[in-house]
């Protein structure tokens, strides 16, 4: 009957931790979904925070301006 009971915990404690990491790692896939969105879009422009003065549809591929100043543009091809 011990051996049974070793043979359960064994099997149930991993599921049981699995469950957890699965609810954490799913919350925040979440919460990243939403922060990745939102500084996407504010990386292009004309609406964007980071973009705001570029080309209608250009993206600030890195809008950083000081510290370093290394800011790209990366336009779309015109047709």
């Amino acid at each position: 009957m011990k051996s049974v009971r070793i043979l359960l915990a064994s099997l149930t404690i991993p599921f049981l931790v699995n469950c957890q990491f699965n609810d954490t790692l799913t919350k925040w896939i979440e919460t990243e979904n939403v922060t990745a969105l939102g500084r996407i879009f504010a990386n292009i422009a004309p609406l964007g925070q980071y973009a705001s003065d570029g080309d209608p549809g250009a993206v600030a591929a890195a809008p950083s301006t000081d510290n370093p100043n290394y800011y790209y543009q990366i336009t779309p091809p015109i047709d």
